[in-house]
């Protein structure tokens, strides 16, 4: 069912203004704009999608190439009347020979649980407020921002708003089972039943690009009894019953996020009795979220849906689909959800050709093993092929393993869209002989690997954006492609942000090398990690571009083959340790905490050959560490311990 709202000359808007004339100037009369909108509803509906409480109706009037605020017309209702009303008219007369952008806005104002901000072109949620009856209807509301062109005219034109905001349903099946119902439980009828659901989410939409801004932020709906008995929930009403539900402001396009639901008897027990934890739920603006099965008995049996009445229908079963043939491997990476490739089972994609994308946020659970073979003919589309581009959300856990053979990239992500998340997964690739590339490359979105071991040829991890990279308990083995490769390259590169405890490189390259961008400083953590490096340096840290850079080494050992450093032909520095700061003359903040070092960093601040001002190694230190020499060759050579006093 659609909900209709129709604006037309019936009703004049402008007599009424946010500012005064002389704050605000009321465009001329020449352009008599009357519009048709539309937005989804139902009239007489028990599933929370009416929208008839979205009574109020707010809009703005901007320049379309400034951006600024023309007129803020008055606001109305669309009925007065206790039923409600689909429909509404409006005329608004504006300038010709001017574009404009128009945002409309429909709420229930009583609510307080938005506010439309015309100065600031903002709509915030206000979570807070929603307390005390987020299990209803009053939080719903619809957008849109309408674009005029150039106006020449009287102008009539249709519109559809839409929902900025995600709704998530929780429903369950054991409602009436007896042990639902017990006394000690949650009583007749569960009459004592309260959730309450956290989760993360934004707080501000702009209204000129119609998409949240800012970042996420921690969202707890505390405590609060179950929705109206009479709402029907969205998918099998006669088998589900609503548990929960909340209003979200998400981002426009697919995301995930995490949420967990916490059953009680009571809103101040000490402790739930049913606790819900679903990962990588996708939601996206205007889309229902449903997640459902026997929450209240058997909390890790359900699936997460979202229904086609908000937008799009995408299947997302918390109880994994199992793979078994290559033929459902292709379908579930192009189709995303939540996947297994069980143990002792092995699947294989088509040879790949051309970069397999993974547009649809997906969970893959790997217990056997998963091969990406890649069509070796020698072309250069071998030689540049990235074997999977994430434009979503990647999620790989399990203890299985990933094989791929060719190309010049195991896993791109997209660097403003993708996500890639890994946990116990280990990966195994080839790349083509004549490239120098990466198992994975990141993007802007914070990348995690864990538990996880990475064989290759090539770069383990090339981290290459303002983004953050965490990985924790990893092993990267890292090989020459053959006899004939210098080696003049890193096991694991960044260039952001970076967090490494336990993670363990064995490589027959470089180590680890971290360089800040131009304009962006880095903050790096490295905690009991072991790096052994069969080459010049298993450790180089430039901080040279930007100020403000800053390095914590807390315990760990760090050694290499080359055990001194010396100058080159070229009278360039050659170290196993080398912190480099030339370029700008900026030092950066050094905090060496503890850890055994096959030299001491060298490290120098400004200059150029020969006049160099090389650093004084304690600096480097943290309050309270020192240097103690030491004498240790095996399993490789250490010559230095920092300590703490």
């Amino acid at each position: 069912m659609k909900k209709i709202l129709v604006i037309s000359a019936a009703t004049a808007l402008l007599g009424m203004m946010s500012c005064s004339k002389e704050e605000m100037p009321v465009p001329g009369g020449d352009g008599n704009i009357n519009f048709t909108v539309t937005i989804p509803g139902n009239m007489g509906t028990r599933a929370f999608e009416s929208g008839l409480v979205a009574n109020d109706l707010q809009m703005a009037v901007y320049d379309a190439d400034t951006g600024d605020l023309v007129v803020v017309p008055a606001e109305q209702k669309f009925s007065d009347t206790p039923e409600g009303s689909l429909t509404t008219n409006v005329s608004i007369n504006l300038a010709s020979g001017r574009s404009y952008k128009i945002a409309f806005f429909a709420q229930n104002k009583a609510s307080n649980g938005y506010t439309f901000s015309p100065d600031t072109k903002t709509i915030t949620v206000n979570y807070a407020n929603m307390a005390t009856n987020y299990n209803t209807e009053v939080f719903d509301c619809f957008y849109t921002l309408y674009e005029t062109g150039e106006v020449t005219g009287a102008l009539s034109d249709n519109i559809e708003l839409t929902r900025p905001v995600a709704q998530v349903n929780w429903g369950t099946s054991d409602l009436a089972d007896p042990v639902v119902t017990d006394k000690n439980a949650y009583g007749a009828n569960a009459s004592s039943l309260v959730t309450k659901v956290s989760t993360k989410a934004y707080t501000t939409f702009d209204m000129l690009t119609s998409d949240v801004t800012g970042e996420a932020t921690d969202v707890t709906f505390p405590y609060l009894a179950r929705p109206d008995a009479s709402a029907d929930y969205p998918l099998e009403p006669t088998k589900y019953k609503y548990v929960s539900m909340q209003y979200l402001l998400v981002p426009a396009k697919s995301s995930v996020l995490d949420i967990t639901l916490e059953a009680s008897n009571s809103a101040s027990a000490a402790k739930a009795m049913a606790t819900v934890t679903v990962a990588n739920a996708p939601v996206q603006a205007n889309y229902r979220t449903n997640i459902y099965g026997a929450l209240l008995t058997n909390p890790y049996d359900f699936t997460v849906t979202k229904n086609k009445e908000w937008g799009g229908n995408n299947n997302w079963p918390v109880v994994p689909t199992e793979i078994k043939t290559n033929e459902e491997l292709a379908d579930a990476l192009q189709n995303g959800g939540n996947f297994i490739i069980p143990e002792d089972t092995e699947v294989s994609l088509p040879t790949i050709s051309e970069t397999v994308k993974i547009d649809k946020p997906t969970k893959l659970q790997v217990e056997g093993k998963m091969t990406l073979p890649v069509l070796h003919d020698g072309s250069t589309n071998e030689r540049n092929l990235k074997v999977v581009t994430v434009n979503s959300n990647l999620s790989l856990t399990g203890g299985g393993t990933i094989e791929a053979d060719g190309g010049d990239m195991m896993f791109n992500v997209n660097y403003n869209n993708g996500q890639l998340d890994i946990d116990g997964v280990n990966l195994k690739y080839t790349c083509t002989s004549n490239s120098n590339r990466a198992v994975i490359n990141t993007g802007k979105k914070p990348t995690t690997v864990k538990n996880s071991t990475i064989t290759a040829n090539c770069i383990a991890v090339r981290h290459n954006s303002s983004g953050k990279l965490t990985m924790d308990n990893c092993i990267l083995n890292v090989n020459r492609k053959d006899a004939s490769d210098p080696g003049m390259w890193e096991a694991l590169f960044s260039r952001g942000n970076i967090n490494l405890t336990g993670v363990t490189i064995n490589s027959q390259v470089r180590g680890l090398e971290i360089t800040a961008s131009r304009d962006t400083p880095f903050e790096a953590m490295l905690k009991d990690c072991d790096f052994y490096a069969e080459s010049e340096r298993v450790l180089y840290v430039e901080s040279a571009w930007a100020a403000g850079s800053k390095l914590t080494i807390d315990g760990g050992k760090y050694s290499c083959k080359k055990t001194e450093w010396t100058y080159d032909r070229y009278g360039y520095p050659e170290s196993p340790i080398w912190f480099d700061n030339n370029k700008s003359g900026k030092k950066f903040d050094c905090n060496i905490i503890s850890g055994d070092f096959v030299t001491q960093p060298y490290g120098f601040l400004s200059g150029t050959w020969p006049d160099w001002t090389i650093d004084d190694v304690s600096v480097y230190l943290a309050p309270g560490s020192e240097w103690e020499a030491i004498d240790v060759t095996t399993p490789h050579v250490y010559k230095w311990r920092a300590v703490k006093k």
